[in-house]
């Protein structure tokens, strides 16, 4: 009997639970400056500019999950910086490309981008792809970056 309630129980605050609100469409020139920010950052990537890539990280830091390391707590920028700088040079990038630019709402207003990225590992001559998902955090400055996920 008390399985069953439990499951009844569920159903019920399962049936009860609000949608989540969809924001409204973004307005197009948003949605471009946010388009034209992921493809200055995907062609920073690739050129290995961690200078240029610093200057579009988040003030209140960045989430990194790269391979040898998973994410967790915002990095500082400058940390954020040496570990990107020290990640990106063991490859050479053979192509990049912006594949998705979404904006997923909120306060402050999020986004991400996913980008394709092919790169030769230092040492090899075997080239290896993999997506780099980065998440967005529009400030008063612009779209900042405040989250990198790499998947291979």
């Amino acid at each position: 009997m008390t399985l069953l309630w439990t499951v009844l129980s569920l159903g019920v605050l399962a049936t009860t639970v609000p949608s989540p609100v969809v924001p409204p469409d973004m307005d197009p020139e948003a949605r471009q400056v946010l388009a034209e920010t992921a493809a200055r950052f995907a062609g920073y990537w690739a050129d290995g500019r961690v200078e240029e890539v610093s200057a579009l990280l988040a003030s209140s830091g960045v989430v990194l999950h790269l391979a040898e390391r998973p994410g967790g707590m915002p990095l500082p920028r400058r940390r954020a910086v040496a570990a990107l700088r020290d990640f990106l040079r063991g490859f050479r990038t053979m192509e990049v490309e912006v594949n998705r630019v979404v904006e997923t709402g909120g306060i402050p207003p999020k986004g991400f981008a996913e980008i394709r990225w092919v790169a030769v590992p230092a040492g090899t001559s075997q080239p290896v792809a993999a997506a780099v998902f980065v998440g967005f955090e529009q400030e008063e400055a612009g779209w900042r970056v405040s989250e990198l996920r790499l998947l291979r």
